[in-house]
């Protein structure tokens, strides 16, 4: 009986990875783990994240690797937008108090009462559109996931089969190999899209908040 080797993954924090029994001598093809607010930055033998996994070298004994992570856009989304939200009175109509013989200074405060009012108004509109695409961004994330690892499994699969049979002889394999790699370019195209679409509220939220300090 051939000798196996069991690859364990310890996502510290990610999506979960199940453990990967190989024969021995083999390579493995890693899985990826996604984790909200960062981006994926590999696999390393080592707690620390100090040594990084190769993939292109043949494991020979049971081997535990640790995913490495690093900061991703979205950023925190600010949430200091206390500057516009002292608007609990609402502006009373202006002639109705004042009549035409109001001052100046009181129509620049009602005129500056308004804009805040506005400007409060388009954080509100710039939060409910982040919070949605940051649903759709863990959706897609998951997704990507599922749809790597059954992509790692079928490759896995149809190399070993390959390796024993010959290419001519495993052309179902291959083809079945080939739809579920296409899948996970989609599917990666569709995380790309999402995270475009946060990078860009948090840069209209920065401009904004640069603008009105």
């Amino acid at each position: 009986m051939n000798k196996t080797v069991v690859v364990k993954f310890e996502t510290n924090g990610g999506t979960p990875v199940s453990p990967v029994t190989i024969e021995y001598g083999f390579m493995i093809h890693v899985p990826n783990s996604t984790k909200m607010g960062y981006n994926f930055g590999g696999w390393c033998r080592d707690s620390e994240l100090k040594v990084a996994f190769d993939p292109d070298k043949i494991i020979e004994e049971d081997l535990t690797l640790y995913a490495k992570w690093e900061n991703y856009a979205p950023k925190k989304f600010i949430n200091d937008i206390s500057v516009y939200t002292n608007l609990s009175n609402v502006v009373k109509d202006y002639h109705e108090l004042y009549g035409d013989d109001a001052k100046e200074d009181e129509k620049n405060s009602i005129a500056s009462e308004k804009e805040r009012i506005e400007k409060n108004n388009y954080i509100k509109e710039l939060r409910k559109e982040f919070d949605f695409e940051s649903v759709i961004y863990k959706q897609v994330s998951l997704e990507l996931n599922k749809i790597s690892i059954k992509k790692e499994k079928a490759k896995y699969k149809m190399e070993k089969k390959v390796n024993r049979k010959g290419a001519e002889r495993c052309s179902k394999i291959i083809s079945a190999y080939n739809e579920v790699a296409l899948k996970e370019g989609e599917v990666q195209t569709k995380y790309q899209e999402v995270v475009n679409r946060l990078d860009t509220i948090e840069k209209k939220y920065e401009e904004f908040a640069s603008n009105n300090r």
